[in-house]
C-alpha cells in the first residue's frame, strides 16, 4: 500500500472518529426543551452521516485506492467491499439510511424528535458494529487507529 493511501486512511478514520464522538455526546444527553432537542438532534443526525462518510472513504481507499468526490457514485462499491470482506452490517445500506437521517439533519420538521431519535440510535448501533468490523481490517493492514473509536466501539453508545 502506497504511503499517501495509508495517511489518508488514517485521516478518514480520524474524522469520522470525531464525527461519531460528537454524535453518542449528543445522543447522551437529556433536553427539556422540544426546539433544543430537535436543534441537537439534527446535529447528532448530520455527524452520524459524516462518520459513515469518512469510514466508507477509509474502505473505498483500501480496496480501490481512492474514492469519488461526489459519494453517490461509490454506493455500488460499498456493497462490494461489503460482501468481499464479510461485514456483519452492509455498508451500502448504512450509508443510505444515513443519508436519509442527513436529509432531515438539513431539512427536517420540528416534532419529529422522538422517532428521529430512536432512527438515530437504530443506525448508530449498526455504525458501531461495522466499526468492529473496520477496526480489525484496520488492524490487519497494519494502519494506525485513533484510540478513541476503539473505546467508543467496545464501550458503545
Amino acid at each position: 500500500m502506497k504511503v499517501e493511501i495509508k495517511r489518508e486512511i488514517e485521516s478518514e478514520l480520524e474524522l469520522g472518529t470525531k464525527a461519531i464522538i460528537s454524535c453518542t455526546d449528543i445522543l447522551r444527553k437529556k433536553f427539556t426543551n422540544e426546539f433544543i432537542e430537535d436543534v441537537n438532534l439534527r446535529t447528532a443526525s448530520n455527524r452520524l452521516f459524516l462518520a459513515i462518510e469518512h469510514f466508507a472513504n477509509c474502505m473505498t481507499l483500501l480496496e480501490y485506492g481512492g474514492f469519488s468526490k461526489k459519494h453517490m457514485k461509490d454506493i455500488e462499491k460499498y456493497k462490494i467491499i461489503s460482501e468481499k470482506l464479510k461485514f456483519d452490517v452492509n455498508l451500502k445500506e448504512l450509508y443510505v439510511e444515513s443519508y436519509g437521517i442527513r436529509k432531515y439533519a438539513d431539512y427536517g420538521g420540528v416534532g419529529e424528535s422522538e422517532f428521529r431519535r430512536e432512527r438515530v440510535e437504530s443506525i448508530l448501533k449498526n455504525t458501531l458494529i461495522f466499526t468492529d468490523s473496520l477496526i480489525k481490517i484496520m488492524k490487519e493492514k497494519k494502519i494506525k487507529i485513533p484510540k478513541e473509536l476503539i473505546k467508543i466501539s467496545k464501550r458503545g453508545y
